[in-house]
């Protein structure tokens, strides 16, 4: 499965990048990690999360994963 962000969901990724490391860069570093691991899980079992209205489309909370 290929994963594809819309240009929104990059640029929320960028401020909230941006936002963390500007107050702590050890954090944003860790909230980085559990994103793109949860990017990893979605691409491997793309069938995760719940289903949303929309078709094709599934929410997926990241939470705080071991490094």
């Amino acid at each position: 499965m290929k994963l594809r962000l819309t240009r929104r969901a990059n640029d929320n990724l960028a401020s909230i990048a941006d936002y963390l490391k500007a107050r702590s860069p050890q954090a944003a570093r860790r909230v980085r990690s559990s994103i793109f691991s949860s990017f990893q899980l979605l691409t491997a079992f793309p069938f995760v999360g719940r289903r949303q209205s929309t078709e094709g489309v599934r929410k997926l909370v990241t939470t705080n994963m071991p490094i």
